[in-house]
């Protein structure tokens, strides 16, 4: 199964890129740097705000967009 890039908006497989990085400890690729920023906006984000709200986590756990 070919890898996605851990920034959610990225489609694209980090694998084929040259300029790929290691995202995290779990050895996650980005395809570069403007994913790896784009990828922790979008983690802060769930930490600082999706975890901290019921019905955005509710909404999270069900697949839908949030």
């Amino acid at each position: 199964m070919p890898s996605r890039c851990v920034n959610e908006k990225c489609k694209k497989n980090p694998e084929d890129s040259m300029d790929r990085v290691i995202a995290n400890a779990d050895g996650d690729l980005a395809c570069d740097k403007k994913c790896l920023k784009e990828y922790e906006r979008q983690r802060d984000h769930f930490f600082k705000v999706i975890v901290h709200d019921e019905g955005l986590t509710t909404r999270y756990l069900r697949g839908e967009d949030v």
